[in-house]
């Protein structure tokens, strides 16, 4: 009995266990430990798995199938319900059967693996409804974004303590030069800013070669705070080595500007390979100071690269070898300050003076671009006066050519071919036989010594050629500049006291080094000793007081009381029927003389309002009218003068060109180095016009 007892709860337990395992064939297990449907996420993934899919009605294991847990009761639930058909058009799904239905009897509360019906190539489902949503990254950065600048923040020298990890961080946790390049060539280029605490200029002395700068990579040292027109970040090669270059360049699309390179045993600047730069406002060779010689063992700029590059508004100066040396390749060589080099100012290899040849059919770097020949320059007229600039080039025919003229206040030397103060230029065509002569007036400033002049041609937008030999200035006042207060003319209050009412017209004493005084009678008659005159004279110099101070001295002088009413009131009232007003022959100007300027119009070959050395200058095609770089005061390139450049203008309004772009100095015709006022008027004036067609 007890036997059989046994055998029924034995029984009773088997059909327990058998009733939990659902042995029904064609079943697809549906999972029972969630008795209730909305615990699994209703998928109701398949309305937008990618745009434009038109998914059929996902019978992927709809676990809402199942609300009467019927045991026996769900044969239609084979595995037919892997729907191959049209998931999405054109999509081939992957041969994996969503969930095979016999062989996952634990598939418990994880209802998600079926949220991915029909992976293809094409649709990719949004992962919108899966219960892993959190696991979707969030990108942090299209590929092909801009990386933020470095910003340099030591005057330090130490390497960066891992290239490649888009930071730029020292072993000490400092950003220097050094750390800064080595992570840009690492990362694949990029923006180099500066902000060194403190005030004044910084100087980075390397200890050893900087890295080539081997990637597209901008260096801005106009970003230090504070910068101005004189760089404030220098780079200083006396630790560098005896033949380190101060930068070199090697990859295309770098710019650098802004700083002051010195001191190095090589080059300031090397452009090697394939390279391509843009060096602009940079000082060359001298210090921060602006006048401090700090040359270069080398060249200024060496231009050893089959690329083309930019070289502008760079103060090259008191390096040994050439101011800049093209080797190889092409540069647009805008106007620069060159001077006081030891070789020549541009230098077109082979080294030394390229020779002119006929029609200019040779090749080399800038394809050997013939110079001009300058015939002769004087300065005439006044008010201002006038420089008249001869001259001659012969090149390839028929073409067109900007000439760029350069003043020097040294006499003119033949073996100097440098410029050190550009002042304008023509833009010139040369005729059938190459031949194309030039006459240039250019009003002068007052005060303004010239004592030779040079130039040199640009076949836009490459081909510079060297400097021409300079020629004397003859005329003009140079040895008279206009009159300007000299500074060291403190006349000494010389006391003439002595109440002798004699009215000695004696030239008191030297009131300043070299003054001779015009024997204005100073009348000594008063008797009072306030020895203090009234108006003391101002040397020019010339050291020629101004007369303006001793008319109409007499009428006040009745004022001088003496005590008892002495005869010096009477003899000072009645003895001075001004004749001493004579100093009036001076101050007549001879204004006859003055119509002598009769400026011929610039040349203006694209007809657009910009003469074509001003456009020179600006940095746009004086052969186009409308495209890029081409009207002036379209800075963006958008085919219009409108807001966007007015903004672009302002935004360095009050700046010197450099560290301003030339391209933003747009007034007057022959650009005055300055973005002001002038600039921001002849914007204006064309504000929502077009480019002329």
């Amino acid at each position: 009995m007890l036997l059989f007892g046994g055998l029924l709860a034995l029984v009773a337990i088997v059909g327990l266990a058998s009733e939990r395992a659902v042995p029904v064939s064609g079943s697809t297990a549906t999972p029972t430990a969630t008795p209730t449907a909305t615990a699994t996420p209703t998928p109701t993934v398949t309305p937008t798995l990618c745009p434009g899919c038109t998914p059929t009605a996902t019978p992927t294991a709809s676990p809402t199938a199942t609300p009467t847990r019927t045991p026996t009761a769900t044969p239609t639930r084979t595995p037919t319900a892997t729907p191959t058909p049209t998931v999405c058009p054109g999509c081939t799904p992957t041969a994996t059967p969503t969930a095979s239905p016999t062989a996952t009897p634990t598939r418990t509360p994880s209802p998600t693996p079926t949220a991915t019906p029909t992976l293809c190539g094409v649709c990719t489902p949004t992962p919108t409804a899966t219960a892993t949503r959190t696991a979707t990254p969030t990108p942090t950065g299209s590929p092909g974004a801009t990386p933020p600048p470095f910003v340099v923040n030591s005057a330090g020298d130490e390497p960066d303590a891992g290239p490649g990890d888009a930071v730029c961080q020292t072993a000490i946790g400092e950003c220097t030069l050094r750390a800064a390049i080595e992570e840009r060539n690492a990362t694949g280029g990029g923006t180099i800013n500066f902000n060194i605490g403190g005030g004044g200029a910084h100087t980075i002395t390397p200890g050893s070669p900087l890295p080539d700068i081997a990637q597209p990579i901008s260096i801005n040292g106009q970003s230090q705070p504070g910068t101005t027109f004189v760089p404030l970040i220098e780079l200083r090669g006396t630790n560098a080595g005896a033949s380190a270059d101060g930068l070199r360049i090697t990859s295309s699309g770098v710019d650098v500007r802004g700083l002051a390179v010195n001191g190095f045993g090589g080059d300031g600047f090397e452009v090697a390979g394939a390279g391509a730069a843009s060096i602009v406002a940079d000082f060359i060779g001298l210090a921060t100071d602006e006048q401090s010689a700090a040359g270069n063992g080398g060249h200024g700029v060496h231009h050893a690269s089959t690329g083309s590059s930019f070289i502008h508004a760079n103060r090259i100066a008191f390096n040994a070898g050439d101011g800049i040396f093209m080797s190889s390749g092409f540069a647009r060589i805008n106007p620069n300050t060159i001077y006081l080099n030891g070789g020549l100012g541009i230098d077109l290899a082979p080294d030394g003076i390229t020779p002119n040849d006929p029609l200019d059919a040779d090749n080399g770097p800038n394809n050997l671009q013939n110079f001009p020949n300058l015939t002769s320059a004087s300065i005439s007229g006044s008010s201002p006066e006038v420089l008249t600039v001869n001259g001659m080039l012969h090149s390839t025919p028929n073409t067109s050519f900007l000439v760029f003229l350069f003043s020097d206040t040294d006499p003119c030397d033949p073996a100097i071919t440098e410029g050190k103060r550009w002042i304008g230029g023509p833009s010139v065509i040369t005729d059938s036989q190459g031949n194309a002569a030039f006459t240039e007036s250019i009003d002068l400033v007052p005060g303004t010594v010239i004592n030779s002049v040079t130039a040199f041609a640009q076949l836009f937008p490459l081909d510079t050629s060297e400097f021409s030999l300079c020629v004397p200035v003859s005329g003009g006042s140079s040895p008279t500049p206009t009159p300007t207060p000299c500074p060291t003319c403190t006349p000494t209050p010389t006391p003439t006291a002595t109440a002798t009412p004699t009215r000695t017209a004696s030239p008191t004493p030297t009131l300043c080094p070299g003054c001779s005084l015009t024997p204005t009678p100073t009348r000594t008659a008063t008797a009072t000793a306030t020895a203090t005159p009234t108006s003391p004279p101002t040397c020019l110099p010339p050291c020629t007081p101004i007369p303006t101070a001793t008319p109409t001295a007499t009428a006040t002088r009745t004022a001088t009381p003496t005590s008892a009413g002495t005869s010096t009131a009477a003899a000072t009232g009645t003895s001075t029927p001004t004749p001493t007003r004579t100093p009036t022959p001076s101050p007549t100007p001879t204004a006859a003389p003055t119509a002598t300027p009769t400026p011929t119009p610039a040349p203006d070959s694209d007809a657009d309002g910009w003469s074509d050395a001003a456009e020179g200058m600006i940095g746009t095609n004086p052969m186009q009218r409308c495209g890029t770089n081409a009207w002036p005061p379209d800075i963006n390139n958008d085919g219009f003068s409108d807001i966007a450049d007015v903004s672009a203008l302002t935004g360095v309004f009050g700046q010197a060109v450099p560290p301003a772009p030339a391209r933003y100095n747009i007034a007057p015709d022959t650009p005055d180095g300055f973005v002001d006022i002038t600039d921001v008027s002849r914007m204006t004036g064309l504000f929502g016009m077009p480019c002329p067609p």
